[in-house]
């Protein structure tokens, strides 16, 4: 590329960063701490000052994917040969800001919570920690998800595995939901979907939500479970009811009656439950009991209060036969079946 070639794409890619920040209405101070704050990449006043300054060719590509991550930039758009048409730079997560799909905004979702899903291998029961912190910052709002995994050594031993993901939370105002893509670096990404509520006196405080990732098998299949948010942290004596939040968000669900009577032998409030709703749970039992929580929640007994209730529940759904993830695998027998029928679909119509 000769001197004036190299100017030109350099002027270029200045261009359409000046006008990408113009838009932000951020100064070069403003957007270098917000880089620092919300990125794993770390800038500094003068080299942000350097690439956007037009009359210098100086350009640091580290401080140029920084900026164009934080403002939601297309980088192989911004980088692209002088005279590309296109009028906004603008990314595939940054598209999404239009219409009914908006960058949240709505302060009683901001701050860090702490959650819990299980851990990527479906096989496994283990529940993993994470916090997630929703922050906006000059009319940015950001996400970030901090991953307490627990995988297992060579030698069978635990070991923690912290990861960051960061991503932008966005809400679809015609449906009433939020969900953000989180990834980092390394290749990891989860997908949140959860509702969004309209909050009048508090801030959120706990959700329910779905969760997509690809599992931890082999092929890597998507994974799809359910996740839960909290506004504090919980006690440690608290985590056996989690696992039954994760369970699947049916009203009824089915156990066997050997997990019942192994539960009722080792938990008291199990067995207390029993002997306040045995009378419907025997009616409805087949091989198996079903449970439907709204009825027994709107069934009154004197023997236990509404929380009782609520803990012996989830004590009895994470036990039961409710899915709690779906690893969704393409299956190689099912695929060569369907090909098989679908030729002979063809050949029957000739």
């Amino acid at each position: 590329m000769t001197n004036s070639k190299k100017h030109e794409q350099i002027q270029a890619i200045k261009e359409r960063l000046n006008e990408a920040v113009t838009r932000s209405k951020l100064n070069i101070n403003q957007l270098t701490d917000a880089i620092n704050e919300t990125n794993d990449i770390e800038v500094n006043y003068g080299t942000v000052n350097n690439v956007l300054n037009t009359r210098k060719d100086a350009l640091d590509l580290t401080t140029v994917i920084a900026i164009c991550r934080y403002l939601h930039l297309d980088t192989a758009m911004v980088l692209s040969r002088p005279g590309t048409k296109d009028t906004t730079y603008q990314s595939n997560g940054s598209f999404l800001d239009s219409g009914n799909f908006t960058v949240l905004d709505d302060p009683k979702y901001f701050g860090k919570f702490h959650g819990f899903f299980y851990s990527p291998n479906h096989k496994s029961p283990e529940l993993i920690r994470f916090e997630l912190e929703i922050v906006q910052k000059n009319n940015q709002t950001t996400a970030t998800m901090h991953y307490h995994g627990r995988p297992t050594s060579v030698e069978g031993k635990p070991y923690t595995d912290p990861r960051i993901l960061y991503g932008t939370p966005y809400v679809d105002a015609r449906h009433s939901t939020i969900f953000l893509l989180l990834t980092n670096e390394t290749g990891d990404f989860y997908f949140l979907y959860f509702n969004w509520q309209h909050f009048r006196s508090h801030g959120l405080y706990f959700r329910r939500g779905i969760a997509l990732t690809p599992s931890s098998l082999r092929d890597n299949p998507v994974l799809f479970m359910n996740f839960v948010l909290f506004a504090l942290p919980v006690d440690d004596a608290d985590i056996p009811y989690i696992s039954g939040l994760l369970a699947d968000v049916s009203p009824s669900f089915c156990i066997s009656q050997e997990k019942v009577n192994q539960l009722r032998a080792k938990e008291p409030l199990v067995e207390t439950f029993f002997q306040a709703f045995g009378y419907i749970l025997e009616h409805e039992k087949q091989p198996m009991y079903t449970i439907n929580e709204t009825q027994l929640l709107s069934t009154s007994n004197p023997h236990m209060d509404e929380m009782d209730v609520i803990k012996a529940m989830l004590l009895l759904k994470d036990a039961s036969l409710s899915p709690k993830r779906i690893a969704y695998e393409d299956v190689e027998a099912y695929a060569a079946f369907s090909k098989n029928f679908l030729q002979k679909a063809k050949r029957r119509e000739k």
